[in-house]
């Protein structure tokens, strides 16, 4: 009886070593340290009563999981219908997961106790079995899926590390609306972004709690987050260093999402359209940068757009005081300080407001267009002139924004949808498991 359980148990490589017989036997699943064995406790007489169906999996000795069913019949006729279900949920598990069997055990003390009661219920209390093994066969797998897929791209990643992603990923779907496998499949974006397994682990928690602000999905967030966060030259091999960029750069895109009428992925999308790089080359922050870009979207200019019109401002600002210096001058224009950084954009503001403030909209276009300014620069710098003061608070603010993307992830979760989320995910994590 065991044997034909044991061949009917799909295994890659498959179960070796079982034997016939009706008291248990063990064998070599073909995966470092992985052993399964089968058992079967009959019951008081050959010709009825019930019979207990076991296959424990146990890894380095240590107890992975356990699957039992209670069957009636004789054990001399071969399969019952019960049996034959069983089989089919068997067929279903691959014997190397790894599953949560505190709750089997229970069920296995329980069945030992109420044997009369299964009996009169054996098929309806294999079938449940079945389909809670299918359950936690399904989730499983396409959790280690999404994880393995992830890893190919990472290189050599140990057994430990293996884990640790693992771990992380679960601890995020039982803390976000996010499912463990979507935050499995992360690790994929965060890979391709150029982070190895230490510094994907570390930055996992913060990439969900950035998805579940900005409500979008992990792999938006992921993309987002790198992509803005590479821009601004905020990466590093470090993942300390990595992590703490990344929260700043998720902060101030959440931050921005609140005081100012941008959304995060219109903010993200401003960065990585070329401002990000331009913000770099000037030595601009990444809250002066994000600053500027609410004031534009104040004024509706947003997303990628906005960002390849700040970007074409910067490298006006600087090409034109290049090549006409004196025409600068002129008009008491001072965009660099002494040590040659250039000044921030509230100050440049207030230059260019000054200059500009009282002229007709012809006149600045005139002014600035003597001064050698292409259409997109002199668009940028007129939606900067008379906003020196939102420039100066929308930074002040930004540079505080250390938290936000925690306080408002938290603030997404205060709601009946949300929860029922985290329980749904709690549950398929004992799946898992």
């Amino acid at each position: 009886f065991t044997k034909q359980i044991a061949d009917n148990v799909p295994s890659d490589p498959p179960l070796s070593g079982f034997g016939d017989g009706d008291f248990g036997h063990s064998g070599a699943t073909g995966w470092s340290s992985v052993k399964a064995s089968v058992g079967f406790t009959p019951g008081r007489s050959r010709k009825g009563g019930n019979h207990l169906v076991s296959v424990t999996v146990t890894q380095s000795k240590k107890k992975r999981g356990t699957y039992i069913a209670e069957l009636a019949g004789s054990r001399s006729n071969g399969f019952t219908a019960q049996g034959r279900h069983l089989i089919k949920a068997l067929n279903a598990l691959p014997i190397v997961s790894k599953f949560y069997d505190k709750g089997v055990k229970n069920a296995e003390s329980s069945l030992k106790k109420f044997g009369a009661f299964a009996a009169k219920s054996a098929a309806a209390a294999t079938a449940a079995i079945g389909a809670i093994a299918v359950l936690s066969v399904k989730a499983f797998g396409d959790f280690d899926a999404a994880l393995n897929k992830s890893i190919s791209i990472m290189g050599n990643v140990s057994d430990t590390l293996r884990t640790e992603m693992s771990d992380a990923a679960r601890e995020v779907a039982k803390a976000t609306t996010f499912s463990a496998e979507e935050a499995a499949e992360a690790y994929f974006f965060l890979a391709s972004a150029g982070l190895d397994a230490e510094a994907s682990i570390a930055a996992m928690p913060q990439v969900a709690k950035f998805a579940q602000a900005g409500m979008f999905d992990m792999a938006t967030a992921t993309d987002l987050a790198t992509d803005a966060q590479s821009a601004l030259g905020l990466s590093s091999d470090d993942a300390v260093e990595n992590l703490a960029n990344l929260t700043r750069v998720t902060d101030v895109f959440v931050k921005a999402n609140t005081l100012a009428n941008t959304s995060v992925e219109q903010l993200a999308a401003a960065f990585t359209s070329k401002a990000g790089n331009a913000l770099k080359t000037v030595g601009k922050s990444v809250e002066e940068g994000a600053a500027a870009l609410a004031v534009f979207a104040d004024q509706g200019i947003k997303g990628e757009r906005a960002g390849t019109l700040l970007t074409n401002t910067i490298f006006g600002l600087t090409d034109r005081l290049g090549a006409v210096p004196e025409k600068f001058d002129a008009l008491g224009l001072s965009l660099f300080d002494a040590e040659g950084n250039m000044k921030n954009f509230s100050d440049i503001s207030e230059q260019f407001t000054s200059v500009l403030g009282t002229m007709s909209t012809e006149q600045k276009l005139a002014t600035l267009s003597q001064l050698g300014f292409g259409k997109q620069a002199r668009e940028g710098i007129l939606a900067l002139v008379g906003n020196t003061e939102a420039l100066s608070e929308y930074e002040t603010k930004l540079k505080e924004a250390g938290g936000t993307v925690d306080e408002v992830s938290q603030n997404q979760l205060e709601t009946f949808n949300a929860q029922m989320e985290l329980m749904k995910s709690r549950l398929m994590d004992v799946a898992i498991e």
